[in-house]
């Protein structure tokens, strides 16, 4: 199969800006995925200042799997959304798949198992996993997710309970949804509520990646104040397009005003959640045949 004519299965988003200490890793992750399908990786350089360039053209150039990337480096600086966003217009595959430059995937089959997993249960339009957090050089905590569950729309409007790098989704989203998109100030929670619109998700116990917390991040380096602030202003953004949704929504804004504490503890939306006894077997086996 040539792979650089043959239309991408997996679109894999990496958006960047200066993760010259982190992006090798980033890009090894992908470029170890062991599939039997076309994979193209979306590099958004949103004009880097320091040596991130470099390493990607070093990766084109050399690696065996280096005709996988495309890269762009703006030569103006968007913004981490319209950069975003910017990279989902180019996506061409079936699904897309998210990893910012300074995270990294940690199992070779991750994207394999998603897909088959998609493909086998066309209810469900996404598919996450637990990951696990990276600081200074350290594993300090991993996902809070003991058990293989059902995701619904409901579940994620109220709490997003995915993990930007863990997840593989149906491309469905059309103009109008990334018009929505672009007065969010976070890319992928509205992202997710979008999809969830064409069916479930599926959040499973594995551990394939790893999330880097430091300075630079563009979540990890929020205070709890600014935390509740973009979550509340996600949380007002959403009751203008899922109007339908208006009182659980603002039932959610209550208690992220009120206990925080509560509010952020994944363990207490975890009732809302559906186990999912069969998706757990049918993922099993997936993961047994790969």
């Amino acid at each position: 199969m040539n792979m650089d004519v043959v239309e991408p299965k997996v679109s894999v988003i990496m958006i960047t800006y200066n993760h010259e200490m982190f992006i090798a890793e980033a890009i090894e992750g992908v470029l170890m995925q062991e599939v039997d399908f076309p994979i193209e990786l979306i590099i958004a350089d949103d004009c880097s200042l320091d040596g991130t360039e470099a390493i990607v053209q070093k990766f084109i150039k050399e690696h065996p799997k280096g005709h996988w990337i495309k890269y762009t480096k703006h030569k103006t600086n968007k913004g981490m959304m319209p950069n975003f966003i910017w990279a989902l217009e180019k996506a061409q595959g079936n699904y897309i798949a998210l990893c910012e430059g300074d995270d990294y995937w940690t199992d070779p089959n991750k994207i394999e198992k998603q897909v088959k997993f998609l493909e086998l249960n066309k209810k469900y339009v996404l598919i996450s996993h637990n990951v696990k957090a990276e600081k200074n050089g350290q594993i300090i905590k991993g996902g809070a997710i003991s058990f293989n569950c059902k995701i619904t729309l409901d579940n994620i409007l109220k709490y997003n309970m995915i993990n930007t790098l863990s997840v593989l989704f149906l491309n469905c989203l059309d103009e109008k949804d990334r018009i929505k998109l672009s007065k969010y100030q976070i890319g992928d929670w509205p992202i997710f509520a979008f999809v969830l619109q064409q069916g479930c998700g599926f959040l499973s116990t594995d551990y394939n990646a790893v999330y880097r917390i430091h300075n630079g991040g563009a979540w990890s380096s929020k205070d709890i104040e600014n935390e509740k602030k973009s979550i509340e202003i996600v949380l007002d953004n959403f009751k203008q397009d899922f109007k339908k949704k208006r009182k659980l929504i603002d039932k959610t804004i209550f208690l992220l005003k009120n206990d925080y504490v509560k509010y952020s503890n994944l363990y207490s939306h975890l009732n809302f959640f559906q186990k999912n006894k069969l998706m757990r077997k049918i993922y099993n086996n997936v993961k047994h045949v790969i």
